[in-house]
């Protein structure tokens, strides 16, 4: 059953009782339940229960209650007794709601330490990753100097005779549109393989060396084949 009549503002409970809560000692009249003091403080003297100072448990306010010792007409036991309900009710609720927020602080604590984790491994990887950018970029500079300088003491190449004769038999070549460029960044042996290809189909001249040298191992194994019976037969006679 509500003991009150019409609801109050909290400014108007505020001025209806801020001056009874200023001469309680330790409540303010600018704190929250300075009205609730106010009216408490025409019952009763104000006591301070220092052991709410720190934290409320139930075994607190279970221990406090029964500190209190009741006197009266039964019908002031009932007064005093729907005021502790009143008071009850209101105070399960704040440890419920104080309890909840406890629960979501710590699992914010958790996720503030598994993300500030990560972010230390992230950090590490990174700062890993820097390093070893560095390294790669530090080797690339100097394998670049390395590249330059050989580059600038390289001597550029001159074109062999064979160079020479594989590009003027080329079917494309065309002396007035030729603009110098003789290897077209082909290496040696790469020249020579498509030299001998090209001399073969377009029926180069080859030196007179080359003829009698090839001209030499086609018939050296002929007489050596005769040679053998013709000797045979000189020995039989």
């Amino acid at each position: 059953m509500p003991l009150w009549g019409r609801k109050k503002s909290e400014a108007e409970s505020r001025r209806q009782h801020g001056a009874e809560a200023r001469s309680i000692p330790g409540w303010l009249a600018t704190d929250p339940f300075s009205g609730v003091a106010g009216l408490l403080n025409r019952w009763a003297a104000p006591v301070l229960w220092e052991a709410f100072n720190e934290k409320v448990t139930p075994l607190l306010v279970e221990d406090a209650v029964e500190s209190v010792k009741l006197r009266g007409a039964k019908l002031e036991l009932k007064a005093t007794g729907q005021v502790g309900w009143l008071f009850l009710s209101a105070l399960r609720t704040v440890y419920k709601k104080t309890l909840t927020q406890d629960a979501e602080i710590r699992k914010l604590r958790d996720e503030v330490a598994a993300l500030q984790e990560r972010q230390l491994l992230m950090k590490e990887t990174i700062e890993s990753a820097v390093t070893r950018g560095d390294q790669m970029e530090a080797k690339c500079t100097a394998l670049a100097v390395r590249v330059a300088k050989q580059k600038s003491r390289q001597k550029p190449k001159i074109p062999s005779a064979v160079q020479v004769r594989a590009l003027v038999h080329k079917e494309n070549w065309d002396p007035y549109t030729w603009d110098g460029t003789v290897s077209d960044n082909d290496d040696d042996r790469n020249w020579e393989d498509e030299v001998e290809v090209r001399v073969a189909e377009l029926g180069g001249v080859e030196s007179g060396e080359r003829r009698v040298a090839m001209a030499g191992k086609s018939q050296t194994p002929y007489y050596k084949d005769q040679a053998k019976p013709h000797g045979s037969e000189q020995c039989k006679r």
